[in-house]
């Protein structure tokens, strides 16, 4: 009769690669994202994963003002008085003189830049554009974004009464705070990780061992709702050793 003698780490070790094994085809059909751990031969992989909203500490934000016509005189003017409207509303707004500036008028003659195709054999109408943008950065981004859903009955009243085009685009806000944070965030996520190893010692049975490796990703920041509020996200995966001891 043979001998049937087997080492209490080689049992656990065909143990855990017959789990494995059994376990191929469950994580087949589940993701890595939605289990938190992946077993790789005598290792597991955990998820660590940190999400955190921040307010935004900045906003850009551009108005552009554009009319065509014949008359470049009167172009000028409606492009200046509705320049100045603009900027006085801004006031009107709280905002500083310093927190935005007026680019230079644009007047582009557009029969002398005309160049006929196929398709366009007559130069536009209208002969000029002139067109001027203003330039809003502000550390308040709450009233740049108040003043972004109160513009529109002040600006349709200026292209009716003038004659001409204000777009108020959208604003970009930013957060540029993340290296004070960036710590606390990989510690966060090293935190993460190691409640999901101990959720998997739970759930399977198995004990963690030494901390065998640390991927800690990138740290990514997308804006949510209005684009004032930022979400700072980490996904870091760690790799830690199955322990075989009881």
């Amino acid at each position: 009769m043979e001998s049937q003698n087997f080492t209490k780490s080689g049992f656990l070790s065909n143990f855990f690669l017959g789990v494995g094994i059994a376990l191929f085809g469950f994580f087949i059909g589940a993701s890595f994202r939605d289990i938190g751990y992946l077993i790789k031969s005598n290792t597991v992989v955990v998820k660590g994963l940190v999400e955190r909203k921040v307010k935004s500490d900045s906003a850009d934000l551009q108005i552009v003002i554009d009319t065509v016509g014949n008359e470049l005189d009167e172009l000028l003017k409606n492009i200046k008085k509705a320049q100045d409207e603009v900027q006085n509303f801004l006031v009107q707004s709280q905002f500083q003189e310093n927190e935005y500036v007026a680019d230079a008028v644009l007047v582009i003659d557009r029969h002398r830049d005309f160049v006929a195709t196929k398709w366009n054999t007559k130069p536009p109408e209208d002969k000029y554009l002139v067109r001027v943008s203003i330039k809003i950065h502000s550390a308040q981004v709450d009233k740049v974004r108040d003043f972004c859903k109160n513009a529109s009955p002040a600006v349709s009243t200026l292209m009716r009464d003038l004659k001409l085009n204000i777009n108020v685009r959208k604003p970009d806000y930013s957060y540029s705070k993340l290296e004070e944070i960036r710590g606390d965030i990989i510690r966060e996520a090293m935190v993460s990780a190691r409640k999901a190893a101990a959720q998997m010692e739970k759930d399977l049975g198995f004990r963690i061992g030494k901390l065998k490796h640390a991927d800690q990703g990138s740290i990514n920041i997308s804006g949510i709702h209005d684009g004032v509020t930022k979400e700072v996200r980490l996904v870091s995966y760690v790799t830690f050793e199955i322990d075989e001891r009881n």
